[in-house]
């Protein structure tokens, strides 16, 4: 910040020294000593405004020269700058105190560290959560999560690992586990601290508690698996009577009688397959059946895809054209798993394009991780629908005339099959314009076992 240094500067004898005191932009009130003597001030200046001002006096006539003058201004700036220094300073004790007294009220933890991932803040209900406190300040912080987090759920980061992208410039996003009294299931928020030139200068994580959320989750997820189960036994001895009925083994039916029978058969059928899409759901939401995690090549997902899928697209008229590179890696994750997902995605792309229409498929490789990307020239999402098309029991056609839209379990199903590869899912569509469906799944490293312990 700019300074004025000792201008105006005035120097007399004690006759006129009211007035420089006044020159000086001083408010308060000089004594005159006995007398005559002489007299200097010099300004002091906060930038370019004038706070104050240094007056010195002597007994004798004319003892002020230049060269005291000079000091004197020398004087001024130092002690306007010590001022100003201790103004910022008090300035900032109270910013920190604000900022602590924040910190400690948020009902999320958060944990901040340096360019090299030691911890340098830990809010109180952090420390809570992990079980440490202020005394690891300047120790890294992948021990000290490494001791508190039992399991975590970062997609394809490790907790340490998480913290590493995080200190490269690359938000992470998941949840982890703590045991322990004050520990839970936590949402997991790692996100880089840049400075004013976008170098990253540290990490922090949020950490939101969503234990609650997750016990209500799992009842209502046990809900549905044991009402699925119940269900399954009285739906299976209708089916079973429909079909004796139909095959004419008690009696002969007349044409009425047929026609009403089919339509409860093909409703009971529907009702099967609603029931098996809930019990798949909730298989995988418990983790009760996880990836096996052999070499897959995508290839081979889209050629099995297309098998079951060909006569549904020639039957509607819609032509799919497939791109894939000869030189993409596998992915580490579960065919049949992988084929469910592709297989749902394109045969909403085919039910949802007009006759004519074309969809394209294609693979390519994207960073760590394989990337498939379904587009077609169908009808489209609108915008306020696309954020929750992978919500369950969300049907985004529900209302469209000769498109039947399912259940709305069907991508909900997809997502969780995709996260639990550590990938990722997603949509992009206009309506009237078609859509794009996307998803990843991270490559196979080289040298992994196709063995699991």
């Amino acid at each position: 910040m700019p300074r004025r240094i000792g201008s105006p500067v005035l120097s007399g004898d004690t006759t006129s020294s009211s007035g420089a005191f006044r020159s000086c932009g001083s408010k308060g009130r000089m004594v005159r000593p006995a007398g005559r003597g002489s007299v200097a001030a010099v300004p002091l200046y906060m930038g370019n405004q004038e706070t104050g001002c240094i007056i010195c006096f002597a007994g004798a006539q004319e003892t002020f020269g230049d060269f005291h003058l000079d000091v004197l201004a020398s004087l001024a700036s130092q002690t306007a700058i010590s001022i100003e220094n201790a103004s910022m300073y008090t300035r900032a004790l109270d910013e920190k105190a604000k900022v602590e007294t924040i910190l400690a009220a948020l009902h999320d933890g958060l944990l901040v560290t340096d360019s090299t991932g030691g911890l340098v803040h830990a809010n109180p209900l952090a420390q809570r959560m992990l079980g440490f406190d202020s005394s690891s300040y300047g120790e890294d912080l992948h021990p000290l999560l490494s001791k508190s987090v039992s399991n975590s759920n970062l997609g394809v980061y490790s907790v340490a690992g998480a913290l590493n992208a995080a200190l490269l410039g690359v938000p992470v996003f998941g949840e982890m586990e703590v045991p322990g009294e004050a520990g839970g299931s936590f949402q997991a928020n790692y996100v880089p601290l840049k400075d004013r030139e976008g170098t990253v200068s540290g990490g922090a994580l949020f950490l939101h508690d969503i234990t609650e959320f997750k016990r209500l989750e799992q009842m209502r997820t046990d809900f549905v698996s044991n009402v699925s189960h119940e269900l399954r036994t009285p739906l299976t001895s209708i089916v079973g009577y429909v079909s004796i009925l139909l095959s004419g083994a008690v009696g002969e039916l007349s044409r009425q009688q047929e026609e009403y029978l089919g339509v409860v058969s093909e409703q009971t059928a529907n009702l099967t397959t609603m029931i098996e899409e809930l019990l798949e759901l909730s298989r995988m939401v418990a983790h009760g059946e996880g990836i096996k995690g052999e070499a897959v090549g995508i290839s081979s997902v889209v050629e099995t895809s297309m098998r079951q899928l060909g006569d549904q697209a020639e039957e509607k008229g819609v032509t799919v054209e497939v791109h894939i590179p000869e030189s993409l890696p596998d992915v580490d994750g579960d065919a049949a798993r992988l084929v469910h997902v592709l297989t749902n995605i394109i045969s909403n792309a085919i039910k949802f394009t007009d006759r004519g229409g074309e969809i394209e498929v294609v693979a390519l490789k994207n960073d760590a991780c394989v990337q498939v990307q379904v587009s077609d020239s169908g009808c489209g999402i609108s915008p306020s629908y696309l954020p929750h098309i992978f919500d369950r029991f969300f049907r985004a056609h529900a209302g469209t005339p000769n498109r039947s839209g399912g259940f709305g379990l069907g991508l909900a199903i997809c997502r969780e099959i995709i996260e639990l590869h550590g990938g990722r899912i997603w949509a992009e569509s206009q309506a009237g314009r078609g859509s794009t469906f996307y998803f990843t799944v991270p490559i196979r490293e080289v040298g992994v076992s196709d063995i699991q312990p």
